[in-house]
């Protein structure tokens, strides 16, 4: 496993540290410097911390496929002794990859297993009457149809909907959203790819953790500018 963390020094003075890491019984830190107001990914890869190496680990398998299994990560930061901030998540164990079959259509394949995409649009209520009950129908509707992945028609859901999918382990189509600005591309100033940039490094930090998320796409409709 390799495990990044953006940590991010809120104060106008330098500041010393440690960005203190666990996996259920595995530890792993090490010392952080950063300068007033900056912002950084720390980097712990397995070749330089050998206990994120896992010889046996509990694979997340998609809904009919098998255990969507979750392991509990928590990142701290230590400084002068004491936490500044802390932070808990969990995510899956999993591999997911794409080409192209014999007759040109695009193959997915999750932990070395070919898998079919069974998916229906998923759009949030008009009213936004969304609550904890109703989205746990929805996704029993899903798996009752026999579905094991929903594309979002554009809009991102909400913490709760991501880790619900997470642990049922459906599959999810995210993007930008269709028939809008995005996909307006000559429409587009200099200004607006900027915006755009930045916009999908924000997502990208946001759901990059969430072991359902398959695939993102950047145009829905149509294919993206290059």
């Amino acid at each position: 496993l390799t495990v990044i963390a953006q940590v991010k020094n809120g104060s106008n003075q330098a500041i010393e540290g440690k960005l203190k890491g666990q996996i259920e019984d595995i530890k792993f830190e090490q010392d952080v410097e950063l300068a007033p107001n900056e912002a950084k990914d720390i980097t712990f890869a397995p070749d330089k911390f050998q206990q994120l190496v896992f010889a046996s680990p509990r694979l997340w398998w998609p809904t009919q496929m098998g255990k969507p299994n979750l392991y509990s990560l928590t990142m701290e930061f230590e400084a002068n002794g004491a936490v500044s901030d802390r932070s808990s998540t969990e995510f899956g164990i999993r591999e997911v990859t794409s080409d192209f079959n014999s007759v040109g259509g695009r193959a997915f394949h999750i932990n070395g297993k070919n898998i079919l995409i069974r998916g229906g649009g998923w759009t949030p209520d008009l009213m936004l009457r969304e609550t904890s009950q109703r989205l746990r129908d929805e996704f029993r509707y899903v798996r009752d149809m026999g579905l094991n992945t929903i594309r979002l028609e554009g809009k991102l859901e909400t913490q709760e909907f991501f880790d619900l999918a997470d642990r049922q382990g459906i599959l999810v189509m995210a993007g930008w959203c269709c028939c809008d600005f995005w996909e307006r591309w000559p429409r587009w100033q200099p200004a607006d790819f900027e915006i755009a940039k930045q916009s999908l490094r924000d997502q990208i930090y946001r759901l990059r953790s969430h072991p359902s998320l398959v695939m993102w796409l950047n145009g829905s409709d149509n294919p993206p500018p290059p």
